[in-house]
């Protein structure tokens, strides 16, 4: 085994007995990555951790499924003592009921989000180890190379400093978007972009090129989106959710994404969806009636149009720069019928 890895367990706190019983093999690198994030032993069980640190079991319980992971056995020793500190830490300031639930919920979303970041490293992780393996490197060198792409201090900075960033864009926008209903429903205008012809495609194109073809999508909607002001809710396959402060601002912002994706040379063409009214904004998510006529109104569009119901039509029509044409009357799966219009631009209007 390289003297480099070596020290590097050790620093860690791997024991020399447990270097020499891990071998060689696959279990080298799995004990050389999981002490190198989380460099402390499994010590306690769910209920010990909570009794160290004044926790209800329960809660230490919810929390730990929040985080996404199963149950574990009684009395299974799974926790660290950065586990405890990160258990007291969120326990701590709870005083009542209402706002366990409230730190679950908290903990269940941020885990989510977390998630996603760990699954994306994953796949780079997972690549290097996958070619390292297939040129014949040894398990040693595999997990020298996974430890010095890891790259944890550089990456927990960068989370940090995307979240601060990102508090502060999500409070501009509750403040000044609709700064009267900052802390409930707020009118706002809400967008599905929709892939077309995805379906078809995924039969079509290999793994590596339905990933390229997804990432592209994602790269190219999300720069859109925050140029002009929107904001991405969530991506899903081949469609993205964004809000904006108005229709104006989102019939503008969709007819872009329209524009972009007909000059792309890899995308198919997107359509999107409209509608505007009252939406809940709860946990980095949004609800509402507003939320599901978007969602329904996409699925009648066809590919390079941007189409809304009448109540943006009306907003839109005394708009210039904007050229509104008439549907006709369709119906919404579990809405009913609606009249719906199709948006584009005005020419005209800005000679």
């Amino acid at each position: 085994m390289r003297p480099e890895l070596v020290a590097s367990l050790r620093a860690n706190g791997v024991t020399d007995d447990e270097i020499a019983e891990v071998g060689e093999g696959r279990e080298l690198i799995d004990l050389a990555l999981s002490m190198a994030i989380l460099p402390a032993r499994r010590m306690y069980s769910l209920e010990e951790a909570a009794e160290q640190v004044g926790a209800d079991p329960d809660l230490a319980a919810r929390l730990w499924r929040g985080m996404g992971f199963a149950d574990p056995e009684p009395g299974e020793r799974i926790l660290t003592d950065i586990d405890l500190l990160a258990l007291a830490g969120v326990v701590e300031p709870i005083a009542e009921p209402v706002e366990g639930d409230r730190a679950v919920e908290q903990t269940r979303v941020i885990a989510g989000a977390m998630a996603v970041v760990a699954e994306v490293w994953t796949d780079t992780l997972t690549r290097i180890a996958e070619e390292m393996a297939d040129a014949g490197a040894s398990a040693d060198e595999v997990a020298l190379k996974l430890l010095e792409t890891l790259q944890l201090e550089r990456i927990g900075f960068l989370i940090d400093y995307l979240h601060r960033r990102q508090l502060i864009g999500a409070l501009e926008r509750r403040l000044y978007w609709s700064p009267d209903s900052a802390l409930s429903d707020q009118v706002l205008t809400v967008g599905f972009a929709d892939l077309t012809g995805y379906t078809s495609l995924t039969q079509q194109l290999t793994g590596d090129e339905l990933d390229a073809l997804v990432m592209r999508f994602e790269s190219l909607t999300r720069d859109v989106i925050a140029e002009y002001g929107g904001r991405v809710v969530k991506t899903i396959g081949d469609e993205v959710m964004f809000l904006t402060a108005n229709p104006v601002a989102g019939a503008d912002l969709a007819l872009r994404l329209v524009e972009a994706h007909a000059e792309d040379d890899i995308l198919p063409p997107v359509r999107v969806g409209l509608d505007s009214g009252p939406v809940l904004l709860r946990d980095g998510d949004a609800f509402g009636p507003t939320v599901n006529r978007a969602s329904r109104i996409v699925d009648l569009a066809k590919a390079g149009t941007v189409v809304v119901p009448s109540g943006v039509r009306d907003v839109l029509d005394v708009e210039p720069g904007f050229r509104v044409r008439p549907l006709g009357v369709r119906r919404l799966k579990d809405i009913g019928r609606t009249w719906l219009w199709a948006v584009g631009r005005d020419v005209h209007s800005s000679e």
